[in-house]
């Protein structure tokens, strides 16, 4: 996946090498220049939370067939 494709507002996970694996999140923001980026977890802890800090190469988009698209 180029990072070009993700957008704020789509659904991501993190790949499996990563700590929260598996739960789902929404982008929030993107930084313009660096690897990074904000998500806000959409289970229920996870909206009782703040905004996370992750690098956008480990995230995995969620795409409309309900499929991983892992880059």
């Amino acid at each position: 996946m180029v990072m070009s494709d993700l957008k704020i507002g789509d659904l991501v996970t993190l790949k499996t090498y990563c700590k929260d694996s598996g739960r789902l999140a929404i982008l929030t923001g993107i930084a313009k220049n660096y690897n990074a980026c904000k998500i806000q977890w959409i289970d229920e802890k996870g909206l009782r939370e703040c905004q996370t800090a992750g690098l956008k190469t480990n995230l995995v988009k969620i795409t409309k067939d309900y499929e991983h698209k892992d880059g």
